[in-house]
This record gives structure tokens, C-alpha cells and sequence, in this order.
């Protein structure tokens, strides 16, 4: 517990024998401004690993090994922001696409 009473904000499948999992991607906490880390949530970012995090990231890329980057060059900016955009929204706006084309095509109207 923490001083105020709260739990402790450690999540456990961020780590497996001290080594990290993952990466957060998200823009959201940068935007938020320096020192405030904003939520960490799936309506947030991905989990990543450090390759695929460089790749939507051009801060992260800068810091990655100079042999890396010569075999992974930076995609284009909409395959960047496609990458970023959460998981779970990708999936809500395939999934209604889907029940509307459904819907449209089995209306008896």
C-alpha cells in the first residue's frame, strides 16, 4: 500500500524476472507535458516491444543500436500513427463496420 492508503501502481505483467515485457506506445503521455505520465490504459497505447516501439517512434528510434537501423528503416508517418492507434479501438471500428455491412446486407427493409 502507499502512504495514502492506495496500492501500489506496479503491474506485474510489465515484468517477468526483472526484465521488462514491453513498452508503452502511446502519444498521449507526451502531450501531457514533463513529468506527468498520464494513464496507462488499452484506450492509451500497446504494449510493444523496444523494436516495434522505434519503429512508430522517431524519439525511441534515435536511441536504438546503429547496426538496427540500418536494417529497419523508418516507415512512412501513416503506417507510424496506424501502429500507434490502440488495439482495442482498431477492433471496436472493424467490429462495427462488420454489424453494419451485415445489417445492410440482411434488412429486409
Amino acid at each position: 500500500m502507499g502512504v495514502d492508503g492506495a496500492p501500489l501502481r506496479r503491474r506485474q505483467h510489465d515484468q517477468r524476472d526483472g526484465e521488462p515485457l514491453g513498452e508503452l506506445d502511446a502519444d498521449l503521455q507526451r502531450r501531457q507535458g514533463p513529468g506527468l505520465d498520464g494513464p496507462r490504459s488499452m484506450l492509451n497505447g500497446n504494449y510493444v516491444t523496444k523494436e516495434a516501439h522505434a519503429l512508430s517512434d522517431p524519439w525511441r528510434y534515435r536511441f536504438m543500436p546503429k547496426a538496427w537501423k540500418k536494417l529497419h528503416a523508418m516507415p512512412n508517418v501513416l503506417a507510424q500513427q496506424w501502429a500507434r492507434i490502440p488495439k482495442l479501438l482498431k477492433g471496436l471500428v472493424a467490429g462495427a463496420g462488420y454489424g453494419g455491412a451485415s445489417r445492410g446486407v440482411n434488412d429486409p427493409c
